[in-house]
């Protein structure tokens, strides 16, 4: 860059005497170290070494201003990458749950399967094993009492047997209804995790000092102060605020409003929204006039 060069070659300690810049920011600027500078800096030191030295900082401070927006929209990036992997945690939660409730219903449901399954081998085992005894004792009299006992128990065990099928049904509904209300659960807690809201932020900040006066409407009280980084408000409150020469911003719950202009400004807050005003003065104490003077001495000296 041409201009850091016209600035390298001079003598940096007399440039530092001439400007009133220390050698420290000098150097910082030619090795566009732009950390070190604010706005109202790098604006200031563009104007100086136009003025004294006749050297054009314009392509530096151009590099500078784009420095500085790339750093803000990385600052604004962040927390939508945050809320992108937080949703998409909660996303395989919910699917993972779903995948272990239908697996341990399938499991489960062809366990009753095979368990009726093995009851009608059963069943049919014990029916021919009847009919069998059923046809060796029908040349045999003295057996027909014992085997029309058996039997009957025999039926009685089979009848038993086809009674536990309800129950089997009844335990796969209650497991699938166990199932459908962990579901429910789940979507109903992402549901309210969503409705939740942050907190509303609304404050004031400025990268440099800068002197602001701050009357709440509501108390009628009045703060007037030097600051710099954030200068929180109420969000429910009403606030008539102006501040002095310089940038700054206004932040309203996530949205920001810039201001450049560098001069003296008045916003109004209230109902949630910051308004620009008129910049009004404060009115000055009224003094007496000549004639009230003289009049206030001669009703002194006729009272003495």
């Amino acid at each position: 860059m041409e201009c850091l060069e016209q600035i390298s070659a001079l003598n940096i300690k007399e440039v530092s005497e001439k400007t009133h810049i220390s050698v420290l920011e000098i150097e910082a600027i030619i090795r566009k170290d732009f950390s070190r500078f604010n706005h109202t800096k790098a604006v200031g030191f563009t104007k100086i070494f136009k003025r004294d030295y006749n050297i054009d900082l314009t392509p530096w401070l151009e590099e500078y201003e784009a420095q500085r927006e790339k750093e803000e929209d990385e600052i604004f990036l962040v927390p939508e990458e945050k809320e992108k992997v937080a949703f998409r945690t909660k996303l395989t939660y919910v699917l993972t749950a779903i995948l272990v409730a239908l697996s341990a219903f399938l499991i489960f449901s062809s366990t009753d399967l095979q368990d009726i399954a093995m009851g009608d081998v059963q069943e049919k085992e014990v029916v021919a094993e009847a009919k069998r005894q059923l046809e060796e004792n029908k040349k045999s009299p003295q057996k027909a009492s014992f085997v029309e006992e058996e039997t009957q128990e025999l039926s009685q065990e089979t009848l038993d047997l086809t009674q536990e099928e309800p129950v089997n049904e009844i335990t796969q509904e209650v497991a699938i209804q166990e199932v459908e209300e962990i579901e429910k659960g789940t979507v109903e807690e992402e549901i309210v995790e969503e409705v939740q809201e942050e907190p509303k932020k609304v404050a004031l900040f400025s990268r440099q000092k800068l002197w602001v006066s701050v009357v709440d409407n509501n108390t009628k009280t009045k703060d007037s102060t030097i600051f710099q980084g954030e200068y929180p408000l109420n969000p429910e409150g009403d606030y008539t605020i102006v501040f002095g020469h310089g940038y700054f911003d206004l932040i309203n719950n996530g949205e920001i409003i810039e201001s450049r202009e560098g001069d003296i400004q008045q916003y109004r807050y209230s109902e949630g929204a910051f308004v620009k005003e008129q910049y009004v003065p404060e009115p000055k104490p009224e003094t007496q006039t000549e004639e009230e003077s003289n009049e206030t001495a001669v009703e002194e000296e006729e009272t003495e």
